[in-house]
């Protein structure tokens, strides 16, 4: 028996007209990926001032690099199940959250035990910003424009892997590293604010999508039958 097939539902929706709210959505996610890509790099400019501050060795300041990668491989999977239960509003503002925190604590830091608390807290809290992302631009977009997505935000992380050094060793000559920390970390928290006022979980709860949009995301045939079906019911 074959199984049955799915295609795109036909509705009277016209493309003109359409909101495009969605791409405000992928605005907000590429400056998350730009922000934690940012807080994790800045140590690489800051090191040699905090080994010289610390007194730290090349071993000890290995360790503390590393341990951000341990926690991160540990809690991607955990906090990406988190996201699928929770919903990415909860969990991203969460994330980033922590993730801001724990880049002030780095510039917070009094020697080589908060310097490895802070890294290890910050990749847990980063390891599930990108597949709990993923999963809200998967609600958010067809799946035709998942690819161009996907390579808008990557393009950001790795924008900011281009301009951390410019960024942050201008702070770190100007101010010293601390502040370097303490400014990357405030920034998170203003994304923070504009996320939870912004973001919803699906495009059919925003207030300024309308049906013509919600039809792009959704992959509606745009004809011409006496009615639209439920899955627009609700959006203006």
């Amino acid at each position: 028996m074959r199984a049955p097939t799915t295609s795109p539902r036909t509705v009277a929706v016209s493309a003109a007209g359409a909101t495009r709210m969605r791409w405000w959505m992928l605005v907000l996610f590429s400056l998350m990926y730009l922000i934690c890509y940012l807080d994790r790099g800045i140590i690489s400019v800051a090191q040699p001032e905090m080994r010289r501050d610390f007194g730290l060795s090349l071993n000890q300041m290995g360790l503390v690099l590393a341990a951000f990668t341990w926690a991160y491989a540990i809690g991607q999977i955990p906090i990406g199940w988190l996201g699928d239960r929770l919903g990415p509003k909860r969990v991203l503002t969460v994330l980033i959250a922590a993730t801001s925190t724990c880049a002030i604590l780095t510039g917070a830091a009094v020697g080589l035990g908060s310097l490895f608390a802070a890294r290890f807290l910050l990749g847990i809290a980063e390891s599930g910003a990108f597949p709990v992302a993923s999963r809200g631009m998967q609600l958010w977009f067809a799946p035709a424009e998942r690819g161009r997505i996907q390579g808008v935000t990557h393009f950001f992380s790795r924008f900011a892997v281009a301009i951390t050094p410019l960024t942050a060793g201008g702070l770190l000559i100007a101010y010293g590293w601390r502040v370097m920390f303490f400014v990357f970390g405030a920034i998170g928290f203003v994304w923070v604010a504009a996320f939870w006022l912004f973001y919803r979980e699906r495009p059919e709860d925003h207030p300024h999508v309308n049906r013509a949009e919600l039809a792009e995301i959704r992959q509606v045939v745009q004809q011409h039958p006496p009615e639209l079906p439920a899955i627009l019911d609700g959006c203006g």
